[in-house]
C-alpha cells in the first residue's frame, strides 16, 4: 500500500507499506526532510528506511 507519511498537515515521505507485516518496504520520495522523525538520516535525498521500520 503507498502512503505518504505527515507531520500534522505537511507532507515527509511517499513510502510503500506492506500489507501483512505493517513494515516499510519502500520510500519514493522525500519531500520535506527536516520533518522527519528525530535520528533519521538523509543521505542523498533519501530517508535511511531501516531507521524508519525501528520499533520503540
Amino acid at each position: 500500500m503507498r502512503c505518504t507519511l505527515m507531520h500534522k498537515r505537511i507532507p515527509v515521505v511517499e513510502l510503500e507499506l506492506d500489507d501483512a507485516t505493517g513494515f516499510i518496504s519502500g520510500l519514493y520520495e522525500v519531500y520535506a526532510p527536516e520533518h522527519l522523525p528525530v535520528g533519521v538520516p538523509v543521505k542523498k535525498g533519501m530517508a535511511d528506511r531501516s531507521a524508519l521500520n525501528v520499533k520503540s
